[in-house]
């Protein structure tokens, strides 16, 4: 029982395929004496973490998944938690007793080729800060218990460090990791007329789920609609008393964690929708990525393989020799890039400063960052504030390197003088999405007539207003905003909104002078 288990989770059960193989003791010899050696090292990159200048981030717990934890115990593998990654370890006693185990797995598939190996580990990562979002580049809304980041070994990037590789999804990509829905136990999938079956494939493109949408009286008085597969009603002619569903449950209790690929076709075989890329993952503790590494190069040939794997030449040509080469990889993530909005609120209220301004004096910064503003704002409180907008996204940092100035005019001194050397920088936990419509609008009651034409207010109106178009004109629309109040249901509020459907992050810091 135990070995078909083990076989069925650790490795695609392919329907109609042959029966897999688990690891025996005849596989690895005896010994007293155990030297481990690095198989390969998964460490996590975000730039926000600036400190120590190596990027490493601390935000990540990692979890084998139940497959890979018996698969790990069976080869004798070793799974490090470390600082900012983790690391697995092989016996080398136990290094032929691998090689042996990895080709039982692989799939030939009647051609001149290879065999195909896609023997994997597959890790969680369960976040630990719960500000990760706010501070990497990532969708501001992404929710870990309905999408996690993925990342493979078949598709890295080479960096400037030798035999250092980043996880990708896709080449193309502008990002590093692929966002993908996750799934729970069992789904239900809603069909159309037209589709004769449901197929899940595995990442190497095998189905490994089948269910029909249609099935025979005589079936289902033997089995319930959620135990038929397609294999129960292969070669069966369809007529005209079979009783069909516009609904398919989809069961991967039996399958192991990792990245599926869900396809409606038609009794000719042909797809007549999108396939439907998920992840079916442990739900506990909550994982925001899933890391799936290979043990060696699949030898698939339905596509090109952009990947680096640990074990070299499974199924060696002349001259070549399997081995194992210690193969680093990093998950890696970059800083958010926010507005920053710094709000100056005089204490006490009837303090009255002049000529407000943020001048960017960074030593070591080659162009700077110029803020629009001061726009006299009233805060949720009630409170009187000057607002100030960063023309431009600036990034998180651990550690910002940043060093902006507050200088201004205050009644009681001769001139300008500065008010605070050195502001103090965003925080992760103060930022939050907007529209630029949304911003914009906080802003219109409080903006003179002359806006337009005030230098004062022309830079951030400017770049609110930079790809937007109005029938009344500019000048008009926003005179008639200020009139209306930026009433939510007047038309040039509609009209705004309309004109920026897209998000920005904004990070708000408060200041007290």
């Amino acid at each position: 029982m135990a070995d078909n288990w083990l076989s069925n989770r650790a490795f695609e059960h392919v329907i109609g395929g042959s029966r897999q193989h688990s690891a025996t003791k005849s596989d690895f010899p005896e010994g007293r004496e155990y030297i481990y050696e690095r198989l390969l090292r998964v460490s996590y990159i975000n730039t926000f973490y600036n400190r120590t200048g190596d990027f490493a981030c601390p935000d990540f717990t990692v979890y084998p998944t139940p497959t890979t934890a018996a698969l790990m115990h069976s080869l004798g593998l070793i799974l490090k938690a470390e600082p900012a990654g983790f690391s697995v370890f092989y016996d080398t006693k136990q290094t032929e007793g691998l090689f042996t185990y990895l080709r039982r797995q692989a799939e030939q598939d009647g051609s001149h080729l290879p065999p195909q190996c896609w023997t994997r580990l597959s890790f969680s990562l369960a976040s630990t800060n719960p500000l990760f979002v706010n501070l990497s580049e990532v969708p501001i809304d992404t929710n870990p218990m309905k999408e996690n980041f993925y990342f493979t070994n078949q598709e890295v990037t080479p960096t400037e460090v030798p035999d250092l590789y980043v996880l990708r999804r896709k080449e193309d990509q502008d990002t590093d990791h692929e966002l993908l829905e996750v799934v729970p136990v069992e789904i239900q999938v809603p069909v159309t007329p037209e589709v004769a079956r449901v197929e899940v494939k595995s990442i190497s493109g095998k189905v490994v789920l089948c269910k029909p949408t249609c099935a025979p009286p005589s079936l289902l008085l033997k089995k319930l609609p959620s135990q038929i597969t397609c294999q129960d009603v292969e070669g069966l002619p369809p007529g005209p008393n079979w009783k069909c569903t516009s609904y398919v449950y989809l069961d991967f209790a039996l399958l192991p964690e990792g990245r599926y690929t869900i396809v409606k076709v038609n009794s000719q075989g042909i797809p007549v929708a999108p396939p439907e890329v998920i992840l079916y993952t442990m739900s506990a503790p909550l994982p925001l990525c899933f890391v799936n590494l290979l043990f060696t190069d699949p030898n698939n040939p339905s596509r090109p393989d952009h990947g680096v794997y640990p074990v070299k030449h499974l199924f060696p040509k002349p001259g070549e020799k399997t081995e194992i080469v210690p193969t680093f990889y990093e998950t890696r993530f970059t800083a958010r890039q926010s507005t920053w909005s710094y709000y100056v609120v005089p204490q006490p209220q009837n303090e009255t400063f002049r000529d407000l301004k943020i001048e960017d004096v960074t030593p070591t910064s080659t162009s700077r960052i110029h803020f629009a503003g001061p726009f006299e704002v009233t805060l949720p409180n009630q409170t009187k504030a000057f607002q100030f907008l960063s023309q431009e996204p600036i990034p998180l940092q651990q550690q910002s390197h940043y060093v902006f100035r507050l200088k201004g005019k205050h009644p009681r001194s001769h001139g300008e003088r500065t008010l605070i050397h050195r502001l103090p920088a965003a925080s992760p936990a103060q930022v939050l999405p907007k529209h630029k419509g949304e911003v914009f609008l906080a802003l219109a009651p409080h903006l003179p007539p002359d806006a337009r034409t005030n230098e004062r207010y022309h830079t951030i109106l400017s770049h609110l207003f930079a790809h937007f178009r109005v029938k009344t004109g500019k000048t008009e629309f926003l005179r008639r905003l200020q009139l209306a109040g930026a009433h939510p249901r007047s038309r040039p509020y509609r009209e705004l909104v309309a004109a920026y459907p897209e998000r920005e992050t904004y990070a708000d810091i408060y200041v007290y002078v």
